[in-house]
C-alpha cells in the first residue's frame, strides 16, 4: 500500500518533468527554425503600429491603446472597425524592451512559443499520445511553415495572442468551480479582443464541455449562458469604444460566404503537409460548383462519420470533432474577409491549424502503438523546418516579400499592385506604372490601385491624368483621407487652388490630425490670398508634425 501511495504521489512530479522537457524541446525547435526572424525588417502596417506609434512612447498613451480602435491608436490616426486592445497593449509592453524591429520580432517569437507550449499542454491533458509522439506533434505545429506569416510579421501577432488566450481558456475550463469559470470566460473575452473572428472562442469552450468533458446538461446550459454573455459583453465594449460593428457577410452573401469558405479549406489543405507555394496574398479564385459541392460533402460527411463514432462511444471521435469545430469556427469568419478583399493571407490559417493539429492528435492516438508513427510525425516536422527558414527570409522587407509572391504566382494582380506601391514610394515611378498596367491587365483594380496611379502621375507631372485618377480614387474610396489629400495636391499642381482647398478640407474632416492635409490647404489658401487662414493651417501642420520642413519654409515665406 505504501509503495502504491508513493508511486501515486510521484506521478504528478514525473508528468511535470515530462511536460517541462516537452516544452523545452518545442521552444528549442522554434528558436532554431526562426533564428533569423529578429533580423527581419518592418513590413506593411508595422511602422505605424510600433516604432512610429506615438501612443507607445509613454504610459500616457495607454488609455488610447486600450479604448480606441486599431488605427486611431496608431501613427495612422484614422478610424477603423478593428478593436484589438490586447495586441496594442502587447506592443506597449514590447516597447519597454526597445523600440526596434528586432525587439518586436522577439516579442512575436515569444508569443508563438507560448501558443505552441499551451497547445502541447492541452494535448497532453486531452489526447492519448505517448510523450515522444506528443512532443513531435508540438514541434510540428511550432515549426510549420504555414505559421511563418504570423510569427515574422509583427502586426500578425493578433493570431498568436488570440490563440494564447483561447487555449488558456480551454485549459482553465477543465478546473471545477465558478471562480474558474469566470476566469475561463475572461480569457475567452481577451481572445476576442485580440482579433474580431475570435469572438466565437466562448462557443468553443462550451463545445469542449459537451464533447470532451461530458458535462451534465444543466452545467452545459449555465456555461452556454456564460458564453453568450461574454459575446454580448464584447460587443458592448466595442460600442463603448465607439468602434463600428460591420459584417462582411452583408456584402458577400450566404452563397458567396460558402464559396469563400470552400476556397479557404482548399487553399489550406496542401499547405499543411507540403507548403511549397507560400504566399502572403493567395488570390481569391472561387471554386466551381462541382468543387464547392465536393468540399461540402467532405465536411458534412466527415462530421456525420464522427457523430456516428461518438454515438458508438469513441473518445477519439470526440477529440476529432472538437478539433474540427475549432477549425471551422475560426476559419469561417476570416473567409468573409477573404471574399471581400480578394485575397487570403496565411495568418488566417494560424488558429485553424491548431484545430487541425487536434484532429491529427485524435487520429494518431489510434495508431500510437506503432513505433513508426512517432518517426513519421518527426520526419514531417523535419521537412517543415528548412521550408520555414527559407520563408522567414522572404519577410526581410516588402520588396522581397512581394517579389516572392510574383515568383510564386505571376498572375497575382494584388502582388503586382503591391510592388507598384513600393516602387512609387521609393521614387521608381516608371517601374510602378508598368506594374500597375500589368495588374490591371490581370483584372486587379480597386481603390488602392487608383491611389497609387494618382500618386505616380502626380510625381511624373502629368497633371491632367493625375487629376482624373485622383478624382476616381475619391469616388472609389470617399472615406479615405489619403484620396482627398492626393486630389488636393493634384489641384494645387494643376493651378486650381479653390478646388484644392475643398479637397484638403475633406481630408481634414476625415482625419483631423492630418498634418499633410493642413499643409496642402495652407498652400492653396496662400495662393487664394487668404493669408491668415493659410498661416493658421501651416502652424497647425507644425503643431502636429514639428519636423515638417516644407511647412516651416512656407510659413517663413508667408511672413515676409
Amino acid at each position: 500500500m505504501k509503495l502504491a501511495a508513493k508511486k501515486k504521489a510521484r506521478t504528478p512530479q514525473i508528468l511535470s518533468r515530462v511536460s517541462a522537457l516537452g516544452a523545452f524541446v518545442v521552444i528549442a525547435a522554434i528558436i532554431i527554425v526562426y533564428h533569423a526572424a529578429p533580423r527581419q525588417g518592418l513590413v506593411w502596417d508595422d511602422i505605424y503600429l510600433t516604432t512610429k506609434n506615438p501612443y507607445l512612447q509613454s504610459i500616457s498613451g495607454l488609455p488610447t491603446l486600450l479604448t480606441k480602435d486599431w488605427w486611431t491608436a496608431s501613427a495612422m490616426g484614422e478610424s477603423s472597425a478593428y478593436f484589438r486592445p490586447t495586441v496594442l497593449f502587447s506592443f506597449w509592453i514590447n516597447r519597454l524592451f526597445g523600440n526596434t524591429a528586432a525587439s518586436y520580432h522577439v516579442g512575436n517569437l515569444v508569443l508563438h512559443c507560448a501558443a505552441s507550449v499551451l497547445l502541447l499542454a492541452w494535448l497532453r491533458l486531452n489526447a492519448k499520445l505517448n510523450t515522444k509522439l506528443l512532443v513531435c506533434l508540438g514541434v510540428w505545429f511550432g515549426v510549420a511553415a504555414l505559421n511563418t506569416e504570423t510569427v515574422v510579421w509583427i502586426s500578425g501577432r493578433c493570431e498568436s495572442i488570440g490563440v494564447c488566450f483561447g487555449v488558456g481558456a480551454l485549459l482553465v475550463n477543465r478546473l471545477p468551480g465558478r471562480r474558474w469559470m469566470l476566469l475561463t470566460y475572461a480569457l475567452a473575452l481577451l481572445s476576442a479582443l485580440s482579433k474580431e473572428p475570435f469572438v466565437f472562442v466562448p462557443l468553443l469552450v462550451v463545445s469542449q464541455d459537451v464533447l470532451l468533458q461530458k458535462s451534465a446538461v444543466k452545467e452545459c446550459v449555465v456555461r452556454g449562458a456564460a458564453a453568450l454573455a461574454t459575446v454580448a459583453f464584447y460587443f458592448l465594449l466595442r460600442r463603448a469604444a465607439d468602434v463600428p460593428t460591420s459584417s462582411a457577410a452583408a456584402s458577400v452573401g450566404v452563397f458567396g460566404a460558402l464559396r469563400s469558405f470552400a476556397f479557404m479549406l482548399y487553399t489550406m489543405a496542401p499547405l499543411v503537409l507540403l507548403p511549397l507555394h507560400l504566399d502572403t496574398a493567395h488570390l481569391y479564385r472561387p471554386l466551381p460548383i462541382v468543387g464547392l459541392i465536393a468540399v461540402g460533402l467532405v465536411v458534412v460527411g466527415g462530421f456525420a462519420f464522427l457523430g456516428w463514432r461518438i454515438h458508438r462511444g469513441s473518445n477519439a471521435a470526440r477529440l476529432a470533432a472538437f478539433g474540427g469545430a475549432v477549425l471551422l469556427v475560426t476559419l469561417a469568419p476570416v473567409s468573409l474577409v477573404n471574399a471581400d478583399q480578394g485575397y487570403a493571407g496565411e495568418r488566417y490559417f494560424y488558429f485553424p491549424l491548431l484545430g487541425l493539429t487536434i484532429m491529427a492528435a485524435a487520429g494518431l492516438g489510434l495508431v500510437s502503438k506503432f513505433s513508426a508513427t512517432t518517426f513519421v510525425v518527426g520526419a514531417l516536422a523535419l521537412v517543415q523546418a528548412p521550408l520555414t527558414m527559407a520563408r522567414v527570409n522572404d519577410w526581410s522587407d516588402e520588396l522581397t516579400l512581394f517579389r516572392s509572391s510574383v515568383t510564386n504566382d505571376p498572375s497575382n494582380g494584388y502582388a503586382l499592385y503591391a510592388l507598384a506601391d513600393i516602387e512609387a514610394r521609393s521614387g521608381d515611378y516608371d517601374g510602378a506604372e508598368q506594374h500597375l498596367i500589368a495588374a490591371e491587365q490581370l483584372g486587379w483594380h480597386d481603390h488602392h490601385v487608383d491611389l497609387v496611379e494618382c500618386f505616380v502621375y502626380m510625381r511624373q507631372k502629368r497633371h491632367a491624368l493625375a487629376e482624373k485618377t485622383c478624382v476616381k480614387a475619391t469616388e472609389s474610396g470617399p472615406t479615405d483621407p489619403r484620396a482627398w489629400l492626393n486630389l488636393a495636391s493634384a489641384y494645387v499642381n494643376g493651378g486650381k487652388p479653390k478646388d484644392a482647398e475643398g479637397a484638403a478640407s475633406n481630408a481634414i474632416q476625415l482625419k483631423p490630425s492630418y498634418a499633410e492635409a493642413y499643409f496642402v490647404r495652407g498652400l492653396a489658401r496662400s495662393r487664394l490670398g487668404k493669408t491668415d487662414n493659410a498661416r493658421a493651417d501651416l502652424q497647425e501642420t507644425l503643431r502636429i508634425n514639428p519636423s515638417h520642413t516644407q511647412a516651416t519654409l512656407a510659413l517663413e515665406k508667408l511672413s515676409h
